[in-house]
């Protein structure tokens, strides 16, 4: 069964904000979901829909690259991390479990870094925030990883994939062009020992665009972290292996919450004694 996610819109700090949400609401903190670089939210929606049949979530468009308009046309890693930060306060978030893929793991990194008051949790999903080369270097992986990663690739999600691509080419193409610069050549190291969050750096064995390298740097860096590698997977292996994807951070998101209520019911235990 997939869980139906919705479309809202509000308007803060000169911009207008799309984000889809979705699922039960519970005491249990919401997943907040940032998408990757050049796409939007729609690629990840089957994902989402199957993380929303037990969890809250709310997946906002970037601005610039999608529906969300900006106050400017080109953004970086403060500009976003200001912009979810802003988002996460305007919503009335107190926790959330954050989970972001490519460029939206890096924004996700830093605003973990910056506001650990809120992140229950972290899941960094092949992120950027380590360089991994530049575009020139780059390109030619990417081509033979979109080539090798078709035989999983389901049609929907390549429709939205262009879809996507495409209109944020169209509208957007200087921000397009100097993010995938910040996503490959962007340096978060200094900030990813202050994440306090719990973390899983999922990943894929064959990612060619932040190779599994990337990865091993984050495992270093990240003082609570743990990595989970999927063999089988390239750059953008969980949008179309979502059960597997939603499987795995499903089964995190519950350890967090199971030890979470373990540390509740002790507080109250030595209160009342």
């Amino acid at each position: 069964m997939n869980t139906q996610l919705i479309e809202k819109q509000i308007h803060f700090a000169g911009c207008n904000v799309s984000y889809l949400i979705g699922g039960p609401i519970t005491a249990t903190p919401p997943i907040l979901f940032v998408h990757g670089w050049g796409v939007s939210v729609e690629p990840y929606q089957e994902m989402l829909s199957l993380l929303a049949q037990r969890y809250r979530v709310i997946a906002p468009y970037l601005p610039n690259l999608g529906k969300t308009t900006g106050s400017k046309s080109v953004w970086n890693y403060n500009d976003y991390t200001q912009f979810l930060i802003d988002f996460i306060n305007i919503l009335n978030l107190e926790k959330v479990h954050l989970i972001g893929h490519s460029l939206g793991g890096g924004i996700s990194a830093q605003v973990s870094a910056t506001l650990p008051s809120v992140v229950s949790s972290l899941v960094l999903i092949d992120s950027t925030g380590i360089p991994s080369g530049t575009i020139p270097d780059v390109l030619p992986r990417r081509l033979v990883e979109m080539l090798g990663q078709m035989p999983q690739a389901r049609l929907p999600q390549l429709q939205q994939i262009f879809q996507a691509f495409t209109y944020n080419c169209f509208f957007h193409l200087q921000n397009v062009a100097e993010t995938l610069k910040v996503a490959l050549e962007g340096d978060l190291k200094p900030l990813l020992p202050q994440i306090q969050a719990p973390c899983l750096l999922l990943w894929g064995g064959q990612d060619l665009t932040t190779p599994l390298s990337v990865a091993e740097e984050f495992l270093g860096h990240i003082p609570n972290s743990q990595l989970i590698v999927v063999d089988e997977g390239f750059h953008e292996w969980n949008l179309f292996l979502v059960e597997k994807s939603s499987s795995i951070i499903l089964n995190f998101l519950d350890g967090i919450e199971a030890k979470q209520q373990v540390g509740i019911k002790l507080d109250e235990f030595l209160i009342q004694r």
